[in-house]
């Protein structure tokens, strides 16, 4: 994720076919999502949806589509609509008489446009709770979440306020234990909001935080830390939310998504670079994928 810049440009979005992908200048990620079986999907800075096909060996882009985004993009996840596969993607921009808008608009893995919801805020972050098939947002200008029911065409519902939180980014969510982590990318602090109660706590403290993953086993919440160039690990059930480095410092140059492949391996897209790289369990680099 992204901070964002806005524009006075009013686009209309509309969709367009899927498409084979062929030789083009090098793509910037700013998110990453990925199915538990099937292609790593990319958001890039121009609003492309990308899907890399690798394995341990090599990894190439087989496929594309052009989302037709209103503004700018800032995050994508994947989830479910019913029994439709989906990838959720989230923009905004500001509107001729300066009015900020936000834009989450579904997408079949192919393309093809489900559904789309608007919110008078900048979009920052999205996540995806699979239990409930709820979508969680958080916008940019507001220390506020909401969530979406996506079998619903109705707005997005307001959750509950980060207190204490300057300006929130990504987000995820662990639909068991009923919680949100929420980053703020000013200040470098990783909240947690309790979905039951709304209390709102700290969970840990970094750099700055672009992306948030919580590992299977729900006991880590793994972060891409653009000023640091490193991905660490908050352990969520320490006393004082310790984090560890997953990769040394300057590992990456702005490393702006995290998805996992099979139940170790992590996928980190880098901005700057125009990469994904997999990471085995410790850490090591096996495999670097240029995106070009």
């Amino acid at each position: 994720m992204k901070v964002l810049k806005l524009t006075l440009a009013c686009l209309f979005a509309s969709f367009v076919a899927w498409i084979p992908f062929a030789a083009a200048a090098k793509e910037h990620p700013i998110a990453a999502a990925k199915p538990q079986n099937g292609s790593l999907f990319l958001l890039t800075h121009e609003g492309i949806v990308l899907a890399v096909n690798l394995d341990a060996t090599k990894g190439s882009v087989v496929a594309r589509f052009d989302c037709k985004l209103v503004g700018f993009p800032s995050d994508l996840a994947v989830g479910m609509i019913g029994s439709q596969e989906a990838l959720f993607v989230a923009s905004s921009w500001s509107t001729s008489v300066g009015m900020v808008q936000g834009r989450v608009q579904a997408f079949t893995t192919d393309g093809r446009l489900l559904q789309t919801w608007t919110l008078a805020h900048v979009i920052a972050g999205l996540a995806f709770d699979p239990e409930k098939q709820l979508l969680y947002i958080t916008t940019g200008d507001t220390p506020e979440v909401y969530s979406i029911t996506v079998q619903s065409d109705a707005s997005p519902r307001d959750v509950g306020e980060i207190t204490g939180a300057s300006k929130l980014g990504a987000i995820a969510v662990d639909g068991s234990r009923q919680q949100l982590y929420v980053a703020d990318v000013d200040r470098g602090s990783v909240f947690s909001m309790d979905l039951g109660t709304s209390q709102v706590g700290p969970a840990g403290r970094v750099g700055t935080p672009q992306a948030l993953l919580l590992d299977p086993g729900r006991t880590e919440l793994l972060v891409a830390d653009s000023s640091r160039g490193q991905i660490l690990a908050i352990k969520l059930n320490s006393q004082g939310f310790q984090s560890v480095p997953i990769t040394p410092p300057k590992a990456f140059r702005s490393p702006t998504g995290l998805a996992w492949f099979g139940s170790s391996q992590l996928l980190v897209a880098d901005d700057d670079a125009g990469t994904v790289t997999l990471l085995d369990a410790a850490g090591h680099a096996q495999l670097k994928i240029p995106l070009e």
